[in-house]
């Protein structure tokens, strides 16, 4: 989930109709103004990547989106996506 100016969450399917709440990582200590995420399997690799929409203008500049690749289960840092 995207907030605004504060940190993100993401939460984990534990697989027994509960959720766990990730504590660590670039995707919930960075605290920004997302506009929206969206799950897909970007690579084809069979592991969902999440894409982060920025809607943002800091000092004239629109601030990038962003692409995390999931690898094995486990997100890579953040790619830079021009918007």
């Amino acid at each position: 989930m995207t907030s605004f100016g504060q940190t993100n969450s993401l939460f984990r399917n534990v697989g027994n109709s509960t959720f766990a709440k990730a504590n660590a990582g670039t995707l919930v200590t960075e605290a920004a103004e997302y506009d929206g995420t969206a799950w897909g399997d970007y690579d084809n690799d069979g592991f969902l990547d999440l894409f982060i929409t920025h809607g943002s203008v800091v000092q004239g500049s629109r601030v990038p989106n962003f692409l995390y690749r999931n690898s094995e289960a486990e997100p890579s840092p953040k790619s830079l996506m021009v918007p």
